[in-house]
């Protein structure tokens, strides 16, 4: 039976029942497209905030410690000895 004797044969509440269950169908699809979809640019928006956070927490170190290293220059005097 082709699928135009088919659809022909069925009842107004038949077809109107299968149209609803196409039509739920596309929208469970799409509706799952939508998700992967946001669900990558949020993963993406996560992952560029993190390595913006990292290069930052990089950068503090690294001022820090220069800044210790410049204000901890070894000094020519004795170490003062323990009374």
């Amino acid at each position: 039976m082709s699928e135009l004797e088919r659809i022909s044969a069925l009842t107004k509440e038949d077809a109107h029942r299968e149209l609803l269950d196409h039509v739920r169908a596309d929208v469970v699809r799409e509706e799952a497209q939508i998700l992967r979809d946001s669900e990558q640019r949020v993963r993406a928006q996560a992952d560029k905030t993190a390595r913006e956070i990292l290069s930052l927490a990089i950068q503090r170190v690294a001022a820090s410690s220069a800044a210790r290293a410049a204000t901890s220059a070894p000094s020519s005097r004795s170490p003062a000895s323990p009374s």
